[in-house]
């Protein structure tokens, strides 16, 4: 396995000073600030190395990726996926560079030269997962909205042509425009209450 990555390994890796800077002012920067990033930021990171075994049962949510699998029988299926196994359902706009996600390949490193801007910490919830929580007293109209939005997605995947990134990123921007702000969630932050519980922050702080 490549450690290269690594500060202690390859300092190389790290020898620009904004290399090791921009995902330290991420990691410190405070819920309102800026995360756009660039193709570089994404090979760029600090990695945790679990001592332990970590199984199924330590999962608290799944982030999907919109483009993909939003609105067709892959995201049906990562949806039944999650409700079987308890698990709050999350969805990302990602990259959405037109990367095919059918061959299996990654794109680590693709990535690196795309230049962006990038948006960073946007995530969606999905509604279906949210009956039984408080305090979002909304969850139908936020469910009528989401499953609106799926079945136009769907539809629109369906035509002879294929759908390029502008169009994900109309879909994406409209869904978001429809949804209960609390809704609109970003990473768990150290100001959360129960970080063993926190999955991320929303736009009240909770």
């Amino acid at each position: 396995q490549a450690l290269d990555h690594l500060f202690g390994i390859n300092e190389a890796y790290w020898s620009s000073p904004a290399a090791f800077l921009r995902p330290l002012a991420r990691l410190l920067a405070g819920e309102d600030a800026s995360t756009s990033m660039v193709g570089e930021d994404f090979v760029r990171y600090f990695e945790v190395l679990p001592t332990a075994e970590v199984t199924f049962s330590d999962v608290k949510f799944v982030i999907a990726d919109f483009p993909s699998l939003f609105g067709t029988a892959r995201g049906v299926a990562v949806r039944s996926w999650c409700q079987k196994n308890g698990w709050l359902l999350l969805w990302s706009l990602g990259l959405n560079v037109g990367f095919s996600t059918n061959q299996g390949r990654p794109h680590f490193w693709d990535v690196f030269n795309q230049p962006g801007p990038f948006r960073g910490r946007s995530r969606l919830i999905d509604p279906e997962f949210l009956g039984p929580l408080q305090p979002w007293q909304n969850v139908s109209s936020d469910l009528d909205a989401f499953n609106a939005s799926w079945q136009l997605l769907q539809a629109k995947r369906g035509t002879a042509l294929p759908l390029k990134p502008k169009d994900f990123h109309f879909a994406w921007t409209a869904l978001e425009g429809q949804l209960s702000p609390d809704l609109w969630i970003t990473p768990v932050r150290a100001s959360c209450p129960d970080l063993d519980l926190c999955v991320g922050v929303t736009r009240k702080g909770c």
